[in-house]
């Protein structure tokens, strides 16, 4: 049977039913298959996921299941910051805490580490949901293709319902890139060449909500901007909520 793991469901781990999601299945409505990437949905279930994260799960099968015990588990309701979880070769490290959004995470097994992000407030607040975070961050790396130095976050799965949503990506270890610009001297000229490539990806970006500099990691061994946290801005998105949003945080948005 083609299958990648069990269901994300919340609630208690004695009351969670551990479902196959089935990939492969008629369940499934649409399917999108593009280069390194599939994506299915239904009517209820949206699930994509990178093509080498699906074989790292075979060799893994009960990675998924013992993630989902961990995060929703007694103990990990009161999680903060630092807070490490183990169990077996797992171990899950709470990174950040979004009170009314969901938790931040660091999985780390056999020698991978990934980042994990769960969501759990409505949708209709304007911030991407798995799925469509992961199927975004292929859309941007369209976009961005030929823009020398700059790339996008490694997705690894993005998977939502209604009420719930999990994100996978590669973890990155690396200064966001407005910490790393803003501890540069002003007559720099490397400085300024980042300024200058961080407007480009903005210009190329144009569809996209937040694009800002805390948005993205600054590798200074490789003098490459990796993008991260991206969301096309819906159709029906409030422009006028969005202008303010970023002028409200302006000091993000480097000159």
């Amino acid at each position: 049977m083609d299958q990648l793991g069990v269901r994300f469901s919340s609630g208690p781990p004695r009351q969670t039913r551990l479902r196959r999601v089935g990939l492969g299945s008629a369940k499934f409505m649409t399917k999108l298959e593009k280069g390194s990437f599939t994506s299915r949905e239904t009517e209820t279930r949206k699930l994509a996921y990178d093509e080498d994260f699906r074989a790292w799960m075979k060799e893994h099968p009960r990675a998924m299941k013992t993630f989902l015990e961990i995060v929703h588990s007694h103990e990990f309701k009161n999680a903060k910051e630092g807070d490490v979880f183990e169990r077996g070769e797992i171990m899950v490290t709470a990174i950040g805490q979004h009170s009314y959004r969901g938790p931040r995470l660091k999985l780390e097994l056999a020698g991978s580490n990934f980042f994990v992000k769960i969501e759990k407030e409505s949708q209709e607040q304007g911030f991407a949901w798995g799925h469509k975070e992961f199927v975004d961050s292929q859309k941007a790396k369209e976009l961005l293709a030929g823009l020398s130095g700059v790339e996008v976050y490694e997705s690894q799965l993005g998977y939502q319902t209604e009420n719930e949503s999990f994100f996978v990506s590669k973890w990155i270890d690396l200064p966001t890139l407005e910490n790393y610009i803003y501890g540069i001297e002003l007559a720099d000229p490397l400085r300024s060449k980042l300024v200058e490539k961080f407007h480009k990806i903005r210009e190329r970006l144009g569809g996209f909500f937040n694009v800002s500099a805390y948005n993205m990691f600054y590798d200074p061994q490789t003098d490459t901007i990796i993008l991260y946290d991206l969301s096309e801005r819906p159709k029906s998105w409030d422009k006028n909520k969005t202008r303010k949003n970023l002028f409200r945080r302006s000091k993000n948005n480097i000159k």
